[in-house]
């Protein structure tokens, strides 16, 4: 008797069959509102995000992303209401593909000048610049008021990154650069209108912004900040440690074993290196022979030409790897 002359036998297919459509039916379900939610987040994103809808190729408007309290708040909320959607779906019915985008989800280009569109964005942002500026201050004089603050000793210099953008000639500013080079398809009075636009942008915008910013850095934030250097020390710091430890590890790991892990490969790695160095005979301790890497002239290579017959063969052998 045939497999398939037995009633029993062809009905046992048919449900096997009809159980596969099902967990096909199942899986399809599931990656189609995966789908759907990567598709309408990106898009929330996008509108919330004129820079990065700028990154991405969106002609997006002249704005700058809110960081006022509401704002930050909404993309708390948004970022919650994410997570219970995500939740919702099960990732056993997701194949291989997605199930990893599931996973990575829960767990550049530049800003382009092609059109006038593109460059009244951008001046619309430098002037929109002094108030994103003021949202930052008032988060970060929020900051100070709760102790969570940066340690003082990191801020040394950073008052040089703001003064180095208050200038008193428009075209001494880093942000100047876009008006010194224009696409061929922009008409010269184009160009004449923008680059006025542009020079107004930098003195009414960006100077004042960053001018305000040093001042409230020099006045107000760096004398307030803590001289203590571990998270720890912030309020509720170590429950925020232990949360940064999950963050960065995407591992349910405490803080003390990452250490312990951490001492671990570097005495691992301490050892196979000694152990190099034992084979060649030399003779002197771990310190000296790094010393002995560091100065030999040997070493190094004297010219281009012999850097380049040293550094070419290693990608050589590594395709000579691959290939095997």
């Amino acid at each position: 008797m045939s497999l398939m002359s037995s009633p029993l036998a062809l009905t046992a297919i048919l449900c096997c069959a009809a159980c596969a459509a099902t967990q096909t039916s199942r899986s399809d379900t599931a990656s189609a509102r995966l789908q759907q939610l990567f598709s309408e987040e990106w898009e929330a994103r996008l509108a919330d995000d004129p820079l990065l809808a700028t990154a991405v190729g969106r002609r997006g408007a002249g704005e700058l992303p809110s960081v006022r309290p509401e704002g930050l708040a909404r993309r708390a909320n948004a970022a919650e209401r994410l997570l219970e959607r995500l939740g919702e779906i099960d990732p056993d019915r997701l194949g291989g593909a997605d199930r990893v985008s599931y996973a990575v989800f829960r767990g550049p280009r530049e800003m382009p000048f092609e059109t006038a569109a593109d460059y009244e964005a951008y001046i619309a942002r430098m002037h929109a610049f002094p108030d994103w500026v003021e949202q930052h201050v008032a988060n970060m004089r929020a900051g100070l008021a709760r102790g969570m603050c940066l340690p003082r000793v990191v801020l040394q210099g950073y008052g040089g990154t703001a003064s180095a953008h208050v200038v008193d000639d428009p075209e001494k500013s880093l942000f100047y650069a876009p008006f010194q080079e224009f696409p061929d398809s922009l008409p010269a009075s184009a160009r004449t209108r923008l680059i006025a636009d542009g020079r107004a942008a930098i003195e009414n915008g960006v100077v004042p912004g960053h001018a305000a910013f040093l001042r409230f850095l020099e006045d107000e934030y760096v004398p307030r900040t803590r001289e203590t250097l571990a998270c720890s020390e912030l309020p509720d710091g170590r429950a925020y440690y232990d949360w940064l430890v999950r963050h960065f590890t995407t591992l349910e790991i405490k803080p003390e074993e990452v250490h312990r892990i951490g001492l671990e490969e570097v005495a691992r790695i301490h050892s196979e290196m000694q152990a190099v160095i034992d084979g060649t005979g030399f003779e002197g301790d771990f310190a000296a022979f790094l010393e002995f890497l560091r100065t030999d002239p040997r070493f190094y290579a004297e010219t281009p030409e012999a850097l380049r017959r040293r550094a070419l063969p290693a990608p050589d052998r590594g395709r000579r790897a691959l290939v095997v």
